[in-house]
C-alpha cells in the first residue's frame, strides 16, 4: 500500500512475521568484458610459454658450445701445426734445390774443364752460368796462360823459359795426383773442394780418351 510520500509500505503478513523486501537484480554480465579477459589470459600463457622456451634453447645453445669449446681449440693447434709443417717443408725444398743447383753448376764446370783440357787451377777460375759461357771463358784462359796455366799463351809475357834438368839434377816433385788432391783437401775440411774434384776424377773415368 502507497503512503502519501509515495514510497510503498509492505503489509503485515497475516501470520505475524515480517517479510523481507525483495533485492534488487543483478546487472547482466557484459559478453564483451568476459570475451576479452579470456583472450589476454591465453596471450599472456603463450608469451610466458614462448620465453621458456627461448630460455630453454639458449641454455641448451650455451652448453652444446661449451662442449665444442675443446674441439675448436684442437682445430686451431691442428691448423697452426699443419702451417709451422708447410713452413719447415718449403724450406727444405728450397735449399735442396740450392743444393741441386750448386752441384750442377760444379758438374758443368768440370766439365767444360776436361773438355778444353785445364788444370784444375784453371777450373776453379771458370765463370759462367751456362755451358757456352764457360767454353768462351775456357778459351780465354787458355789463351792468356796456356794449357799449362804458365801463361806460355800470352803473347809478350817475356817470362823466362824454365831450364830442363841435365841427367843428375834434382828433379821436379811430381804432382800430386787426383786422388791426393782429394785427400789433402778433405784432411783440411774442404769438403766443397774435394766434392769438385771427386767429380771430375769420375768424369775422366768415363771418357778415358779425354
Amino acid at each position: 500500500m502507497a503512503d502519501g510520500d509515495g514510497t510503498t509500505t509492505t503489509p503485515p503478513a497475516t501470520d505475524g512475521t515480517t517479510t523481507a523486501p525483495p533485492a534488487p537484480p543483478t546487472p547482466p554480465a557484459s559478453a564483451g568484458g568476459s570475451e576479452l579477459g579470456d583472450a589476454g589470459k591465453k596471450a599472456l600463457d603463450e608469451e610466458r610459454a614462448a620465453r621458456r622456451e627461448a630460455e630453454r634453447q639458449r641454455k641448451e645453445l650455451e652448453a652444446r658450445l661449451k662442449d665444442l669449446e675443446p674441439l675448436a681449440a684442437k682445430a686451431k693447434e691442428l691448423e697452426d701445426s699443419k702451417k709451422t709443417e708447410t713452413e719447415k717443408l718449403s724450406e727444405k725444398l728450397t735449399a735442396a734445390e740450392k743444393r741441386a743447383a750448386d752441384a750442377e753448376q760444379k758438374a758443368l764446370r768440370l766439365e767444360v774443364a776436361a773438355a778444353k783440357g785445364l788444370t784444375d787451377a784453371q777450373a776453379k777460375r771458370l765463370v759462367g752460368t751456362t755451358k757456352q759461357e764457360l767454353e768462351a771463358d775456357a778459351d780465354e784462359l787458355l789463351a792468356s796462360f796456356g794449357a799449362n796455366g804458365d801463361g806460355a799463351g800470352k803473347k809478350g809475357s817475356g817470362r823466362k823459359p824454365v831450364e830442363q834438368l841435365r841427367p843428375g839434377g834434382a828433379p821436379n816433385p811430381p804432382n800430386p795426383t787426383l786422388q791426393q788432391q782429394i785427400a789433402a783437401l778433405e784432411k783440411e775440411g774442404k769438403w766443397g773442394e774435394a766434392q769438385a774434384l771427386k767429380a771430375q776424377q769420375l768424369m775422366q773415368l768415363a771418357n778415358p780418351n779425354q
